[in-house]
């Protein structure tokens, strides 16, 4: 039986968009390589809890990988948790930095393909935030990330080649 420091040591690579919000005021969304490892996610997203939630964004569904504890952590400026993710209808529902990948058909995450990254970036907004101070700031934010429907839950890159050995 595989103990969970050898687990550990087996992750692999993972290829994906990280929205930053901890590098400056505006956040910056970037397609990086994460080495995978549960470390590697509390460095990229600045955090010691994360959670791994499937979220609508376009016709596709991502994993969105994000900082468990992200509404306790307030914005500097704004004073108030920073808002990183919005639905179709504008309304918050992410928060911190987020990274966006994909998942194959036993849950591991997996890279973003070149769709998927031009996907998420024609969904990735500069919003205009008014700081306490009266000065407005840009920010990264990606906008149309909705909860998707129970039969889009489990859909991954190689969701479709489970299907495919479903057929045969």
């Amino acid at each position: 039986m595989e103990t969970e420091k050898e687990k550990e040591e087996t992750h692999r690579p993972v290829r994906g968009i990280l929205l930053d919000t901890d590098v400056g005021p505006s956040g910056i969304a970037r397609l990086t390589v994460l080495d995978g490892s549960l470390e590697g996610y509390y460095r990229a997203l600045h955090c010691s809890a994360i959670d791994i939630v499937p979220r609508r964004i376009g016709a596709e569904v991502y994993d969105v990988v994000m900082d468990d504890e992200g509404l306790l952590k307030l914005d500097s400026e704004k004073g108030t948790p920073f808002i990183s993710a919005a639905d179709s209808f504008g309304d918050p529902v992410l928060v911190g930095s987020l990274f966006f990948c994909r998942h194959d058909g036993d849950g591991n995450e997996t890279d973003l393909t070149e769709a998927d990254v031009k996907n998420l970036e024609t969904h990735l907004h500069i919003a205009e935030v008014e700081l306490r101070n009266g000065l407005v700031q840009r920010r990264g934010v990606m906008a149309g990330v909705d909860i998707p429907q129970a039969s889009d839950i489990g859909k991954g890159a190689g969701a479709e080649e489970d299907e495919d050995k479903k057929e045969e």
